[in-house]
């Protein structure tokens, strides 16, 4: 019998109670199927609308498109998130993997992918590679100072030239103990690991802890005074070919440049992710800070936080002493001034220039590792949040070809007495747009199915209720 003569045959042999009672329970399954609209449709300040594009990635730090409009997606496999892989997504949906971890050896985790001139480069640790493709890399740079706490990081591509970020391989200038957080201490190969200067230094006599250990010198080694710079070196942007060769510093002194983009100026921009109240050297209340890129100035790290000094009581971290220079002398009085400032708990990290709806072309929008997008104006300083519903970790925003934004979101994060974890495949990239019919709801087919199935199950049980015994 058909559905559309079961009905009427039905409430034919109903009486009216039995009715009414039929209409509340069609009625309740109606609200269930309006909570799952709401529930699958995410809203958020200034009427976006953010669904999932890809679900189940290991820790994603950021994704660009191919040629063909096809999503790359560098999954760094940090934190116990699963394997680091560079992923694509086909037209169709699917993920293909393009390169396997296998081929990043022990240069771990991936942190970033770029296209130029139709070749994909990664980063990976300490290491800048060319995608073969046969899933295999050719490293166009490598033996950078990448394992430490915050390895090398995003690429840009300007006039023929490539830029390169760089982290530190501590948080202030010296290897302690909340080193072995991050997992890279108590690996055996890299018990010499220390920052490098980009430049010649000479270091104070100050020392920290119990074995002692010098600013810029191996865990429990004392007595370091000079070191020569090098371009192989940590918390900057170094600049080189496209083939690797040429390397140079552009600008150092920075901590960790989570983020670095060209503006609608032509001109580098990076967010800078500041100081932490950690380790031998604990540094309070320290700024995130954005910057356009002057060539060959120096940003401040290790004894700046931004623009002022550390020596400055309010940088006085919690039960700690106050914290004092480590370097002899400065490369400059006076470090760069940066467009904007962040609390010390905003965690900033990737960031996009505007595109049509979403500002003017000299607005960014930064993603926050504390869990939303703000929207910066360059040219004020000032800033609103744009985004914070449902993300989990933000660390990178992308337009795509078609103007749609992008959030990368690195998943379920937890710092653990092992170190920093990412919770098992649970990265996402979000896609957001900007809901011009707030009235008309989307609803995925598995809500659809879901509501389908509750409500005819409570119909059911209703007529197995009713039914004469």
């Amino acid at each position: 019998m058909k559905l559309s003569q079961l009905v009427p045959k039905i409430a034919n042999g109903l009486p009216i109670k039995k009715m009414f009672n039929l209409g509340k329970i069609l009625i309740s399954a109606l609200l269930v199927i309006l909570v799952a609209f709401f529930a699958d449709a995410i809203f958020a300040k200034d009427n976006l609308l953010i669904q999932a594009a890809v679900n189940n990635l290991a820790a994603p730090k950021m994704i660009t498109f191919d040629d063909q409009g096809r999503m790359l997606i560098a999954e760094s496999g940090t934190g116990g998130s699963g394997e680091a892989k560079l992923t694509r997504i086909e037209k169709s949906g699917a993920k293909t993997t393009l390169v396997a971890a296998k081929a990043f050896d022990t240069e771990l985790p991936l942190t970033a992918v770029a296209l130029y001139q139709g070749k994909i480069y990664l980063t990976h640790a300490g290491t800048v590679s060319l995608v073969n493709d046969d899933g295999s890399l050719t490293n166009a740079i490598e033996g950078l100072p990448g394992q430490g706490d915050y390895p090398a990081g995003q690429i840009v591509f300007k006039d023929g030239w490539m830029y390169l970020a760089v982290g530190t391989v501590t948080n202030s200038g010296v290897v302690g103990a909340d080193n072995l957080l991050f997992g890279w201490l108590k690996n055996p190969d890299n018990k010499l690991l220390h920052d490098i200067p980009c430049t010649d230094i000479s270091v104070t006599n100050q020392t920290f802890g119990s074995p002692e250990t010098s600013p810029f010198a191996e865990f429990r080694v004392n007595g370091v005074k000079d070191l020569l710079g090098t371009p192989y070196c940590n918390g900057a942007i170094l600049k080189a070919k496209p083939d690797g060769t040429g390397l140079s510093v552009y600008v150092w002194g920075l901590r960790d440049p989570a983020g670095l983009k060209l503006g609608p100026d032509n001109n580098l921009y990076v967010s800078n992710h500041g100081f932490e109240a950690r380790g031998l050297r604990p540094i309070g209340n320290a700024w995130d800070c954005f910057y356009k890129v002057t060539e060959g100035a120096w940003y401040g790290w290790p004894d700046f936080a931004c623009d002022e000094a550390v020596t400055d009581p309010k940088f006085l971290p919690k039960d700690q002493p106050q914290p004092q220079f480590i370097l002899k002398n400065h490369p400059t009085e006076f470090p760069p001034q940066p467009l904007a400032k962040l609390n010390s708990l905003s965690d900033m990290a990737g960031f996009v220039f505007a595109q049509g709806n979403w500002g003017k072309p000299t607005d960014v929008l930064i993603a926050l590792g504390s869990g939303k997008v703000i929207k910066l104006d360059t040219q004020t300083g000032k800033f609103q949040d744009l985004l914070s519903t449902s993300l989990k970790h933000p660390v990178d925003l992308t337009f795509g070809p078609d103007g749609t934004l992008y959030i990368t979101d690195l998943g379920d994060v937890q710092l653990t007495k092992d170190g920093f974890k990412v919770g098992p495949n649970s990265g996402v990239i979000w896609k957001v747009t900007q809901n011009t019919s707030p009235a008309k709801i989307q609803i995925s087919p598995k809500w659809l199915i879901f509501t389908l199935i509750v409500g005819l199950a409570l119909v059911a049980a209703y007529l197995l209720r009713a039914r004469p015994r």
